[in-house]
């Protein structure tokens, strides 16, 4: 196995004087200066004026126990990485509705904190998925977004749900209206969120095709053997990083949630990017909530 949609608008020269068609690709881009103030609610990303709708809600996924990987006498085509199928809780984690796109990537690389992969193109595709970036790249840049790498487990319970679904979208077969994969035309990424019909039970898409994922995880092929029965998080070291989701390159059969593949964290691919979790903020309890208006008392009288 190898490896949302943003709504962008590219402003026309008429409504955008500090514009300059410098580069007239179909009579709706123009180029802008870096430091040349683009029109009022849009900003020069990679020489493009775009308007930026702004961060995407994280969608929070409850505590949730599943059936997580597969066996090959339910399942023959269960790859033995996959087995053996093991019950897991995961707790409650937030993560990102789709895969971190170019424009997410491009503002961290305009932080200084992120190195601009070898094909990068956040001004003429904001909203195409960031690839070419290294397991350490992916990590880094959920570190600057205040967010971490999901676990395997995050990412297969967002799959699968509680119901442990065979695809996000359920147990229909892939189509190219449901993931893109190999034959889905064009046979290469396409705009996070899309195509619609594949977001799983709970409303995040992507994690079926499109570009693969790395996750938090170190590899381990026998690791679901000794895997514990909440949160786990994979071995405490090794030579490879989990990679996840599968990718336009990949068939029909290789995009099953519970597929999964080690990759040495250094490796860049053309069809493997990344999205971002974060732990559940811890619910007040009772007592926190009592103590709270107790120490609110005082002030209030």
């Amino acid at each position: 196995m190898r490896r949302h949609l943003i709504a962008l608008l590219l402003l026309p020269a008429v409504a955008a004087p500090a514009c300059t068609a410098e580069v007239d690709y179909d009579g709706t881009e123009y180029r802008c200066t870096d430091g040349v103030t683009c029109p009022d609610g849009s900003e020069c990303i990679d020489q493009h004026c775009l308007v930026d709708p702004g961060p995407r809600a994280m969608i929070a996924v409850p505590e949730t126990s599943f059936v997580m990987g597969c066996d090959p006498a339910d399942v023959p085509a269960c790859d033995e990485d996959s087995a053996p199928a093991h019950e897991v809780t995961v707790s409650a984690f937030e993560l990102d509705p789709t895969e971190v796109s170019q424009l997410d990537y491009w503002r961290c690389v305009d932080d200084g904190a992120c190195a601009a992969p070898g094909t990068f193109t956040p001004g003429e595709s904001p909203d195409l998925p960031v690839t070419l970036i290294s397991w350490d790249d992916a990590d880094g840049f959920c570190a600057w977004a205040g967010k971490r790498l999901a676990t395997e487990a995050e990412w297969e319970v967002a799959a699968r749900g509680a119901a442990g679904a065979t695809f996000p979208w359920g147990e229909e077969p892939p189509a190219c209206d449901l993931a893109q994969f190999s034959g889905c035309a064009p046979e290469q990424p396409i705009a996070v969120g899309t195509p619609v019909g594949d977001a799983s039970s709970f409303g995040i898409s992507g994690l079926a095709g499109n570009v693969a994922e790395w996750v938090g995880d170190w590899y381990g092929a026998e690791y679901y053997a000794e895997s514990p029965a909440r949160d786990p998080t994979g071995p405490t070291s090794g030579t490879e990083r989990v990679v996840r989701g599968a990718s336009f390159n990949d068939t029909a059969d290789e995009l099953p949630s519970w597929q999964r593949e080690g990759d040495e964290p250094i490796e860049i691919d053309d069809d493997t990017g990344a999205r971002c979790a974060r732990s559940a903020a811890p619910r007040a309890t009772a007592s926190d909530r009592t103590g709270t208006r107790a120490r609110r008392s005082p002030a209030a009288r």
